[in-house]
């Protein structure tokens, strides 16, 4: 779940999408996507075909060692900033 919070956290800093608290239940908080959002959905999904490709030949324990390597430079370049 922290992990959850921790991504929508950093999408809402990028203004890629906007956290509400949900009108029905105040326990919950509705995500929805900005317009920014959904430009760069339509962006990266000009290449998802090559993308599935170019992923699709990795194992997964390659998957798994690709992600945290990516985490570790994620980490590395929020301590700079």
């Amino acid at each position: 779940m922290s992990d959850t919070s921790r991504i929508v956290d950093r999408l809402v800093r990028k203004q890629l999408v906007k956290k509400a608290i949900c009108k029905t239940d105040k326990r919950l908080v509705d995500i929805s996507i900005t317009a920014k959002g959904n430009k760069l959905l339509e962006k990266a999904d000009k290449y998802a075909d090559e993308m599935d490709a170019v992923f699709g030949n990795l194992s997964v324990n390659e998957v798994t060692s690709l992600n945290f390597l990516l985490d570790k430079i994620r980490e590395a370049d929020n301590k700079e900033r």
